[in-house]
């Protein structure tokens, strides 16, 4: 699956806001001079919840989240970016995570 995001503001009031439970990759781009915001609500779940492995690429993004910003069971891998992760527990999880550029 690969999610292209635009100037995205994504919010939801429970549960995550992208959540993928039979993804065995998932890949998220910024398109190039846009500011994306993912934020869930009120409940203890993460922000971005990927069930296999995560690249994310681009741009500048806003994450907000009561438990983690960004998830997944596998690989998170990050290329690049400005990433801002707001009250959330723990920023970045994976079994494994790989930063390779960004902010």
């Amino acid at each position: 699956m690969h999610l292209y995001l635009c100037n995205a503001e994504i919010t939801v009031e429970a549960g995550e806001a992208l959540y993928s439970d039979n993804a065995i990759e998932c890949v998220i781009t910024v398109m190039d001079g846009t500011e994306n915001t993912v934020e869930n609500g009120g409940d203890d779940v993460n922000a971005i919840h990927i069930k296999g492995n995560l690249s994310i690429n681009g741009e500048t993004y806003v994450i907000s989240s009561l438990d983690d910003g960004i998830a997944a069971d596998r690989l998170t891998k990050i290329n690049g970016g400005e990433i801002t992760i707001e009250n959330s527990r723990e920023g970045i999880e994976g079994a494994y995570v790989e930063i390779t550029g960004g902010t």
